[in-house]
């Protein structure tokens, strides 16, 4: 290059004249061009060089190389061509196979468009809306909302809702057939929208006719309001059956109680027991299918209120106990020192319950004994679990069948049921029953050995076992040597453990040849028996035995209480005292103490009067303020039989004067009462302390208003507890010997409020509720001759009484009719909640409600009322 460069600087400078350094700048570049041409040129011949010398098996293998992907490049071309073949045969079949799905669809599908036009229609929806075809409806329909929806302007409200949702599922309405017919259908549809723009192009949807399901829904709901008025037709009658079953069927009840209560025969007698139980069982028949129906329909509450629970099952259980003695069986009673004395819950449900399973003891057992046993376990500060267990020694229930006796109608064995009567209702109604209050239920059996059923019942406790009558008593049995005889072992232990917590030396006796022994022992020692607690049936010894402790000199000091009731002869046994079984502690104590005291010379026939040890320690002095002449006849002569003095109002203002003139320990007060009411009343008595630096008086209300919140507007007006009409006297006596003692004059600490939460009954009553004799005696203190005297005023109040509420029902004078009636309700509730107090209960509600719609009928009832009531103090009274 450099020679050549050089070569053609010489050749220009001498052909054109010209210097070097001229020629030098145009000459290189060109020569660089020429240069690099010639590089170029000079590379391709060495590239054609190159390729000339490759061999022959070379350009062979490379071409063989390139016919291979030549090969496998036409079958990848020939494959995807298949491929599209076959998608393309697929998608046409979808296509169909969609097509096909849609017209043979039992649903109508169709898109419409926002202005109210199909675009697509499958046959069902063209049939459905009476066309010929899709294509005839697609072309009829030109405005979906007026041609299509009974309420053309619905389509507006659905086409809002598919813009705002997106979409509607479901939506049930009603579309006009071609014919004009108007159908049910279920519409869904979807919004389908423009990507671009978001506004929405067309419809997707489909319709169910759903008018199949429409009709059957209309006559679902016809054949449920047939259903409730065949339920209320059954109600009607059932209600109707218990009234007119019931009023006859306590009619011969009640005479019954009045002809036991005469001078019968040996046979008359048995033959009015016989009469009695039949009744009874009767009646108890009739109760199980009523309650049955109602807890089937859902229909029975459970009625919350206080509960004087060791009261209620002793009761319950001493109306068996004729059932049981008949049968030779001993019916005995444990309750537990941590039963509490009051208890919130439903008092007769609670009886219906031990009834029913005590009584289906008695019926099955045949020997031996059934003991009911009672406790409570506290477990928070308010209430705990009472658990009560019955166990007999009756045939016992075969483990295949224990998981079926609380069934409806189950039994066990149906020819011993038919045997001994019932309807299979009553284990399932006490289930059934307990579970509503919140409880549980069960049942453990050894066959041939006998059976237990336990029921649990969470429970609040209203009041605590009051210790102060045990106290007192038991400080005087402390040492003091005691014989329990009876040949039943269950029953010698209960009353055994009973005396030893008061702090007596007990010794037992099965028999009475054990029980001479025992005496003999005893006097031996010089420490002869000072309380001999022995059972009615004893053999035939036993009046030989109480003579000779009667006789000896050693023994006749002894106190001889027998257990088991008048009725069965002990008035002819030199007792003491007669106590009924199952004997409670309580009872027990009040006529070891009554003894003690010799309250009495006379032996009580048990059946007419019971043991009654109320007396106070602190003597009183105690207003009474009672407008109701029977209510403070009663209240004067039970609070004076206690040992207080009681001074009389008959309305609040002369409480009040009565109370600024005189001093009292405790004032007694009736809430609803002419001129002025207890709670003005209670107003001005502790303004009146208040201005006179005293300390204020402790003041009880009492009303027969019993709801929670009367008893809140009681403390408000300052009363510092509440006793619930009609009173419960061993209630009232234990509040007054709690405030007792808290002198107006007396400087102390005001009293804590305490309620006695009672939730007064608004069931309905009927005649079915009448007292019988023995209730009526311990209502009124287990005086029989203050009960006839109360009897009489009864009656004598009656008529003006009510005279004065027709008066006040002709001329409307609400005031006068809420006063007038809440009056003879307060009367009548001394002789129990029976349909007439109940009747006077309703006119009182109606005065009170200003109400005067059933005014005449419910006063009409009333009258009825009052002549079956009366009726049956007048049997009672002879």
């Amino acid at each position: 290059m450099k020679d050549l460069h050089t070569l053609l600087k010489r050749q220009l400078k001498r052909h054109l004249n010209v210097s070097a350094e001229d020629i030098d700048g145009p000459l290189l570049k060109f020569v660089q061009s020429v240069n690099d041409a010639y590089r170029e040129s000079d590379m391709d011949r060495k590239m054609l060089e190159r390729s000339l010398e490759l061999s022959s098996a070379e350009l062979m293998e490379a071409n063989g190389r390139l016919s291979m992907l030549l090969e496998e490049l036409e079958e990848r071309v020939e494959k995807r061509t298949s491929e599209l073949k076959e998608s393309r045969l697929a998608l046409r079949s979808s296509e169909e196979r969609l097509r096909i799905l849609y017209e043979t669809a039992p649903i109508g599908i169709f898109q419409s468009l926002p202005s109210g036009s199909y675009l697509y229609a499958n046959k069902q929806l063209a049939r459905m809306y009476g066309y010929e075809s899709p294509e005839n409806l697609i072309s009829s329909v030109t405005s979906i909302a007026d041609t299509i929806y009974e309420d053309p302007g619905e389509r507006a409200w659905v086409q809002a809702q598919l813009g705002e949702q997106g979409s509607l599922v479901g939506y049930e309405t009603r579309r006009r057939r071609k014919d004009g017919s108007v159908f049910w259908v279920s519409l869904s549809m979807q919004a389908c929208f423009d990507p671009d723009t978001r506004t929405i192009t067309h419809y997707d949807g489909f319709v169910i006719d759903i008018s199949i399901r429409k009709e059957a829904e209309k006559q679902l709901k016809q054949a449920l309001e047939d259903a409730e008025d065949a339920n209320r037709a059954k109600s009607i009658f059932l209600a109707n059956m218990s009234h007119e079953i019931r009023t006859p069927l306590n009619g011969i009840l009640g005479l019954a109680e009045v002809m036991l209560g005469t001078k019968l025969t040996a046979s008359q007698e048995r033959f009015m027991r016989q009469l009695k139980s039949s009744s009874h069982s009767l009646l108890n028949v009739l109760n199980d299918i009523l309650d049955f129906s109602k807890i089937e329909a859902n229909k029975l509450v459970i009625d919350m209120g206080p509960v004087h629970i060791r009261e209620l099952v002793a009761d319950s259980l001493r109306t068996l106990y004729i059932q049981a003695r008949d049968k030779g069986l001993e019916l005995m009673l444990q309750i537990s020192d941590n039963v509490p004395e009051t208890v919130e819950g439903d008092g007769d449900r609670l009886r219906q319950i031990l009834l029913n399973i005590v009584s289906n003891a008695v019926k099955f057992t045949e020997f031996g004994e059934i003991l009911v046993e009672v406790d409570f376990v506290k477990n928070d500060p308010e209430g705990g679990e009472l658990t009560c267990s019955i166990s007999d020694t009756g045939p016992g229930i075969p483990k295949e069948k224990l998981n079926s006796v609380f069934n409806a109608f189950e039994q066990i064995d149906c020819s011993l049921t038919r045997s001994r009567g019932g309807t299979g209702l009553g284990l399932t109604i006490s289930s059934q029953l307990v579970s509503l209050m919140g409880g549980r239920m069960d049942c453990s059996s050894i066959p041939g050995r006998g059976s237990t059923f336990r029921f649990t019942l969470p429970l609040r406790v209203v009041k605590e076992m009051s210790r102060n009558l045990v106290i007192t008593a038991g400080n005087e049995l402390v040492g003091m040597h005691m014989l329990v005889v009876d040949c039943n072992s269950t029953n010698r232990s209960i009353v055994r453990r009973m005396l030893e917590s008061w702090g007596a030396v007990v010794d037992e006796a099965e028999s009475v040849s054990s029980a001479y022994d025992k005496v003999k022992q005893a006097v031996h020692r010089k420490e002869p028996y000072r309380i001999v607690v022995g059972d009615n049936k004893l053999d035939a010894d036993g009046q030989g035995f109480l003579k000779e402790l009667a006789d000896n000199p050693a023994t006749s000091s002894a106190i001889v209480i027998m257990l088991g009731g008048a009725e069965e002869g002990a008035a002819e046994i030199c007792a003491d005292s007669v106590l009924y079984k199952p004997v409670t502690a309580s009872d027990l104590l009040s006529a070891i103490m009554k003894a003690l005291r010799k309250e009495s010379g006379l032996r009580e026939d048990a059946g007419r009067q019971r043991v009654n040890v109320l007396a106070t320690d602190v003597p009183l002095r105690i207003l009474l303020v009672e407008d109701t002449p029977l209510n403070l006849q009663v209240a004067e002569h039970m609070i004076e039989g206690w040992g207080h003095t009681v001074i009389v109002a008959t309305d609040g203002h002369e409480g009040f004067e009565k109370f600024i003139s005189e001093d009292f320990d405790l004032v007694l007060m009736d809430v609803q009462m002419p001129v002025m009411d207890g709670l003005e009343a209670t107003g001005h008595i502790r303004a009146y302390e208040q201005k006179n630096g005293l300390f204020p008086t402790p003041i009880l209300a009492m009303t027969a208003h019993a709801l929670k919140g009367d008893a809140d507007v009681c403390v408000q007006a300052g009363m510092n507890d509440y006793i619930a009409k009609p009173i419960r006297w061993k209630e009232l006596f234990a509040k007054i010997e709690e405030y007792g003692g808290k002198s107006r004059h007396k400087k102390q600490d005001r009293p804590t409020v305490r309620l006695a939460h009672a939730a007064q009954e608004e069931n309905t009553a009927a005649t079915d509720s009448l007292p019988g004799l023995d209730e009526l005696v311990t209502r009124f203190n287990d005086d029989s001759e203050f009960l006839f005297q109360m009897i009489d005023i009864l009656e004598d109040e009656l008529s003006p009484r009510i005279e004065r509420i027709r008066a006040a029902i002709e001329e409307m004078d609400f005031n006068k009719l809420e006063m007038e009636a809440h009056a003879l309700k307060s009367m009548l509730g001394n002789f129990g909640k029976t349909g007439a107090y109940y009747s006077a209960h309703r006119l009182e509600h109606a005065g009170h409600d200003r109400s005067s719609s059933d005014t005449d009928q419910e006063f009409d009832k009333l009258g009825r009322e009052i002549d079956v009531f009366m009726d049956h103090m007048r049997k009672l009274r002879g």
